[in-house]
């Protein structure tokens, strides 16, 4: 009874949402998840299940400003996490819903995880890392098709770029990009998976 009572008086502080977002990656990888609609001047503070989340950056889940860090991912991570807003009276609070899937020998993506398609030309094949720039410091990347690893003179990286020289329609397909991000002197594998088309082509 003392618990509903100051979980009452709790959510009677800030304005809650229901879960607007839905995060999904990988079990064992560095994963980010950002507060929907911050702005720079708001400061946010995350929850899971009541507990306020460390701001410890030596924590395996933290938080750093209106990110909420997993490193790395376990899959008992999944469910949903609180963020408020502090600047306004009433507070916000956000709800983002994450959940990690376990990793799976020779799976290297969800359907349900796959980012924006990207589509080109006949011809012309460019292709970015849709999370690459969320990562500070972020190296050693690779690319795959449809998990197979990609190799030889037609596929070219640059940045955060894969270019296909010649693309036909036989480049269709589930692209990931597979990178890695240091922290604390430990190093994670991020990976992103988009959908690749040539326009015009079914």
């Amino acid at each position: 009874m003392m618990y509903l009572l100051y979980f009452t008086l709790l959510l009677a502080c800030f304005s809650v949402s229901e879960a607007r977002e839905i995060w999904i990656a990988m079990e064992n990888e560095a994963f980010a998840v950002d507060c929907p609609d911050t702005l720079s001047s708001e400061i946010v503070t995350w929850h899971h299940l009541g507990e306020h989340i460390s701001t410890d950056k030596r924590a395996r889940v933290h938080s750093v400003g209106k990110q909420l860090w997993f490193l790395p991912t376990f899959t008992e991570d999944s469910g949903d996490y609180n963020c408020i807003k502090h600047k306004y009276d009433p507070n916000t609070s956000e709800t983002v819903r994450v959940t990690i899937q376990q990793h799976r020998q020779g799976i290297c993506y969800y359907e349900d995880a796959l980012y924006i398609e990207t589509r080109g030309s006949s011809g012309s094949g460019r292709i970015p890392c849709p999370s690459f720039h969320s990562y500070k410091d972020a190296s050693d990347i690779k690319w795959y098709k449809d998990c197979e690893f990609l190799q030889g003179p037609r596929y070219r990286i640059q940045n955060n770029m894969l270019y296909i020289h010649n693309a036909t329609s036989q480049d269709n397909g589930k692209y990931t990009c597979q990178f890695t991000y240091s922290h604390g002197g430990k190093m994670f594998n991020v990976s992103a998976t988009r959908n690749f088309r040539i326009l015009g082509l079914l």
